[in-house]
């Protein structure tokens, strides 16, 4: 534990994937021990620490502190990200640290005046700390509590006058994630989680990760997916929790018989949890007619409440919540410390891509459900393509009858197939990107390429048993795949597009209907970036005629 409060991952921007553990410098009168002994005789440490930062705004080490356990938060969490994602690339990875790990552990941070936006500088900060009529560019300041208040102030006012500035975004943004920690006094959560909270819903991250097909999952999503005995296994090697949430009366039992209680009522606990968890989102589903949102209440909480006289006379009551927090930590530090541990954090690494790409390459591809995933996956990219591919084909086809007149006009494709910007190809051309985007028509043939696939989707799911096989037989004969559609594969389809409710499809659902639409149509024609399978499509057709 103490490793978390003194050590810091810092990311190095100027090296295709390099992070870096440092033990950043407290100051000498800072008795760091003192504090991570406390850690053990207080509910939530992280809030302990937070509480005190906001008693003494001015102190740089108990800030300091909290930096170091959201620098390993934030580098767990995204590994855990990169995980879901199923078109890894190296460099998606780095982007995702860019945009989110960007402490350097420093007790001063060194901003540029810009940042600032001098006409709130001059009326937020005292004259001393002014920069109206100071020459230098750059300023330094404490980074405490202090100095991260008043520069979510400044750079929120300033969003107020331009709206292309996202209000209150600061960085680094471990600074908001300190900043925002312990706002929501009904939750005692650890940084750790409220820093997974923060990132997944950052702007920046979204961006990269939802075109990517990333779905981020709740902790009751979580605990319902995973079977009981990963529950334990991740318990006994991670779970924590005071007595107090169990019994009192535990403490006066011996560690190896109370530890055997104490997995008796995980166990019990999980496997309620579990039948309950399916029932309340099943109705959840019926009365809300959407996916997501749903949260436990109080009288989930009592159902779900281990019998407690199966296991210890002596035991009157647990705390649910604290125990299923607890379950949720462990489930999420097992995944995280595992890839921690087989990834190495150090700038010396000879071959630091080569070993995250063959870490995620190899992993899961020995799980059968993960491979059943991967395929159905792999059809529908393809599916999705030779669409894609036949729209587009259909577009050019319209755009060459301006090409002989105007030698431009076939230029764009031309750039457009080596992946050039917009922004290059409007000044390599003359053409103005507004137009650029009404000639390459991206946005209908995404919008039909996924309409195109849902119904193709929905035509395989309500196929007939007693119809498979001409069903298969004429679908891969209009579709001509390289992956044809089998009896097997079917099965995955259905599958994945039932819900927990026999009566239901994932196409009775809006949400989730809407969620696959967009993915389909991001893959193919992303809002930013490069339109990677676009390119490659223009670049196949026009050179084939």
């Amino acid at each position: 534990m103490s490793d978390l409060y003194s050590s810091l991952i810092k990311n190095n921007f100027f090296k295709d994937l390099s992070l870096e553990k440092i033990n950043p410098k407290f100051s000498d009168g800072f008795n760091l021990d003192q504090y991570l002994q406390k850690s053990s005789k207080v509910n939530t440490f992280d809030l302990y620490i937070r509480e005190l930062c906001s008693k003494d705004k001015e102190n740089i080490d108990l800030i300091l502190l909290l930096r170091c356990k959201v620098s390993h938060a934030i580098t767990g969490t995204i590994y855990s990200m990169f995980r879901g994602i199923k078109n890894k690339d190296n460099k998606t990875l780095k982007n995702l640290f860019d945009e989110v790990l960007q402490d350097d552990g420093k007790r001063y941070l060194t901003l540029n005046k810009s940042i600032y936006f001098d006409k709130y500088f001059n009326n937020q900060y005292d004259n001393e700390e002014s920069l109206g009529k100071k020459k230098y560019k750059n300023v330094k300041k404490p980074f405490n509590l202090k100095m991260i208040e008043k520069y979510y102030e400044i750079s929120y006012a300033a969003a107020k006058d331009n709206p292309k500035i996202e209000k209150g975004r600061i960085h680094p943004f471990c600074m908001k994630i300190i900043l925002s920690y312990g706002s929501n006094k009904r939750t005692n959560a650890s940084i750790h989680t409220w820093t997974k909270y923060m990132v997944e819903r950052n702007k920046g991250i979204k961006k990269i990760i939802r075109p990517l097909g990333y779905i981020s999952m709740t902790d009751y999503t979580l605990v319902a997916n995973r079977s009981e005995s990963q529950v334990i296994e991740a318990w006994k090697n991670y779970g924590k929790i005071e007595l107090e949430s169990f019994d009192i009366s535990l403490k006066n039992l011996n560690k190896t018989k109370r530890e055997k209680i104490i997995i008796e009522i995980v166990k019990d606990f999980y496997n309620l949890y579990i039948s309950n968890y399916r029932i309340a989102k099943d109705k959840y589903r019926d009365t809300q007619k959407r996916d997501v949102g749903w949260l436990p209440d109080k009288f989930f909480w009592e159902k779900v409440s281990p019998k407690r006289s199966l296991l210890n006379n002596n035991i009157k009551s647990v705390k649910t919540e604290k125990i299923f927090q607890s379950i949720a930590y462990s489930l999420r530090q097992k995944s995280v410390q595992k890839e921690i541990e087989e990834i190495p954090i150090d700038e010396t690494q000879k071959d630091n891509q080569s070993a995250i790409k063959s870490y995620y390459d190899n992993k899961f591809s020995e799980r059968e459900d993960a491979e059943k995933s991967d395929e159905f996956i792999r059809f529908v990219e393809e599916l999705v393509v030779n669409e894609a591919y036949r729209i587009t084909e259909l577009v050019i086809k319209e755009d060459m009858k301006n090409w002989k007149n105007n030698n431009t006009e076939f230029e764009k494709w031309k750039l457009f197939s080596q992946q050039r910007s917009f922004e290059e190809i409007h000044k390599i051309t003359g053409i103005g990107k507004p137009s650029l985007s009404k000639k390459f028509k991206f946005e209908l043939i995404a919008g039909k390429t996924a309409q195109y696939v849902i119904k193709n989707l929905k035509d395989i799911y309500n196929c007939d048993q007693k119809n498979t096989k001409p069903f298969i037989d004429q679908f891969n004969k209009k579709n001509n795949l390289r992956k044809e559609l089998d009896e097997e594969l079917m099965k995955v389809f259905k599958r994945y597009l039932a819900s927990t409710n026999s009566e239901l499809t994932i196409f009775d659902n809006q949400e989730r209907f809407d969620e696959i639409l967009v993915t389909i149509t991001r893959f193919i024609n992303p809002r930013k970036g490069i339109k990677k399978v676009l390119s490659d499509i223009v670049r196949d057709l026009i050179y084939k005629k």
